[in-house]
């Protein structure tokens, strides 16, 4: 009986102290919407490349963070160099550090690095 309390108590701590260390180790939660610069508020992906820029892709271009702005990429029919489309669904980066992105329904778009 004893050492079912023990384990119980320790399970306890365990988890306890697991989700206190986490919650040290977060200073801040930013939130962002169109007010704050981003391009829709319908988020579809999230990814943070080599060189510390937070990618945001969503319903409405892609948004590049760089800690104090947004720099929005959004499809330009008139332009061939620019995004392939606006619904952004996939960003990845290779070892080269290009950002690839992936739309919905108009392929892929790759950023040089």
């Amino acid at each position: 009986m004893a050492g079912r309390f023990y384990l119980i108590l320790i399970s306890f701590f365990l988890f306890y102290g697991i989700d206190a260390t986490f919650a040290m180790r977060v200073s801040s939660i930013l939130q962002f919407t169109i007010t704050d610069g981003l391009s829709h508020n319908s988020v579809n992906v999230i990814f943070q490349d080599s060189r510390g820029f937070l990618w945001i892709g969503t319903e409405d271009g892609l948004n590049r963070y760089d800690g104090s702005g947004f720099k929005i990429f959004r499809h330009d029919p008139e332009r061939t160099d620019g995004m392939s489309g606006n619904q952004v669904v996939a960003i990845a980066e290779d070892l080269d550090g290009n950002i690839w992105v992936g739309t919905r329904d108009r392929g892929i778009t790759v950023f040089a690095h």
